[in-house]
């Protein structure tokens, strides 16, 4: 297998990774979970959490689609339990709504050294402020990270989410994040 990263150590992005897999012919439409996405859209985070094979990225790519909602799309695997390539990952998948989003973050990350993380996380939360539409962030078949930085990450992304930032998370077990911290905010 080829490394992802070009000789400057810059990943090189597989576009099928941060691309909304494309709506099948032959799905069967889920009404009340339908209606369940829609209603949590209006919160911080949507949790879709179930074993393998009961059709969560089915169920979410229905819903973008059906619904024409506004997607950034991460389909995370067992490669991104580094806190710098998910979030690379994390920014790029939100550059497929608005290319001019996260630009000032990954010229952050490419510098010899990084700066902490919550420096480039805040200064990717206020570009993204700025956007005017709602738009929802999947990050699909995110069981496999381990790394508590990612979680960490995650967490304070949760905690400064804007307004029009919808985080969703499918994964085959709850993750390690202040989820009752959460649940508590969304019912104010």
């Amino acid at each position: 297998m080829t490394s992802e990263y070009d000789e400057n150590c810059h990943l090189t992005p597989l576009k099928t990774k941060i691309s909304v897999p494309p709506l099948r012919s032959g799905w069967i439409s889920r009404p009340r979970l339908d209606k369940r996405m829609d209603e949590g859209f209006g919160r911080k985070l949507t949790l879709v959490s179930a074993p393998a094979g009961f059709g969560k990225t089915t169920l979410l790519v229905d819903w973008v689609h059906r619904h024409k909602i506004p997607a950034a799309w991460f389909s995370v695997d067992k490669t991104d339990n580094d806190p710098l390539h998910f979030l690379t990952y994390f920014i790029l998948s939100l550059r497929s709504l608005n290319t001019a989003t996260g630009e000032a973050a990954l010229t952050m990350l490419q510098s010899p050294p990084p700066p902490p993380i919550e420096a480039i996380l805040i200064n990717l939360l206020n570009e993204v402020s700025s956007n005017p539409k709602d738009f929802g962030l999947v990050l699909d078949d995110y069981h496999p990270v381990e790394a508590r930085p990612i979680h960490d990450m995650i967490a304070f992304l949760l905690a400064n989410l804007p307004q029009q930032m919808h985080l969703i998370l499918a994964t085959r077990a709850d993750p390690p994040l202040p989820l009752a911290r959460v649940r508590s905010q969304s019912r104010d």
